[in-house]
């Protein structure tokens, strides 16, 4: 397993960092600039705070009900939004294009508060896991969770997606589950996607597309985006396999409502 400081970067300066984890420090290399470490997460955006933190910092000790749709309001939510409520095979599906037996390095971006990726992480302990997420909430409750369970090779970054704190062409797969819809630099964290995969490097990813049901359409482009939860531009399924075909080679795909899933590799 790499150590994970040789992965590491300042998102700003692209130099290399070392973590103090004993004095709660992450310190850029050749210059002064610090970053904080709090119970164990590293904040590579001390101080920074918006519309989609918030959401996602109030909505985190609900997430997980609202995920599984654990009581009846959520159930009634999720039908309504989506058209299914209890229906996440699309989780399994990106899910399965994990091996079991990986052992490289796997970015989780965003990993959310773990849900629905823990019984995969577990399963992945010769793996070197980053799990980023924009929301400290969030990773509060991963943290939580990945403790509970003695998970020593998972490491939690605060960080946004278009600015990732990592190396160039180091990460072996990028697990991204519901997150792209939120990304406000959509191209940008593509991109920054791109850049950290090694060559023929991995991807599995579900997200949000428009098109495919007119009511979903609504909602997020006109209710749930102004609360913070999703961010334009929003795509449709062609335009999603134009701007990921650029670099990856798609290999298998489908869709659960508005949800599209698919894997691919990076072209090498």
């Amino acid at each position: 397993m790499e150590n994970i400081s040789d992965l590491l970067i300042c998102p700003v300066t692209r130099q290399k960092i070392i973590l103090d984890y004993a004095n709660e420090k992450a310190i850029v290399q050749g210059t002064d600039i610090v970053y904080p470490i709090k119970n164990g997460i590293i904040d590579f955006l001390p101080g920074v705070g918006d519309g989609i933190s918030a959401f996602y910092d109030d909505m985190a000790p609900k997430y997980d009900e609202y995920m599984l749709s654990a009581n009846l309001l959520w159930k009634l939510t999720n039908l309504f939004t989506w058209g299914f409520y209890n229906d996440w095979k699309y989780a399994q599906k990106v899910l399965a294009y994990v091996p079991d037996d990986f052992d490289g390095v796997l970015l989780d971006v965003p990993v959310g508060t773990g849900v629905l990726t823990l019984e995969k992480h577990k399963r992945l302990n010769r793996a070197q896991i980053i799990a980023i997420d924009y929301s400290p909430g969030m990773l509060a409750q991963a943290k939580r969770r990945y403790d509970e369970h003695g998970m020593k090779n998972v490491t939690l970054i605060r960080a946004d997606a278009a600015h990732l704190p990592i190396e160039n062409n180091v990460v072996d797969l990028c697990l991204s589950m519901n997150g792209f819809h939120i990304f406000p630099e959509k191209q940008r964290a593509y991109d920054e996607i791109v850049r950290v995969l090694k060559g023929e490097g991995a991807l599995a990813i579900c997200f949000y597309v428009k098109g495919k049901r007119r009511l979903t359409d609504f909602l997020i482009q006109h209710v749930l985006e102004g609360k913070g939860s999703f961010s334009a531009p929003y795509y449709s399924e062609s335009e999603v396999m134009l701007l990921f075909g650029k670099h990856m080679h798609i290999q298998s795909r489908g869709h659960l409502g508005s949800i599209l899933y698919f894997s691919g590799a990076k072209l090498s």
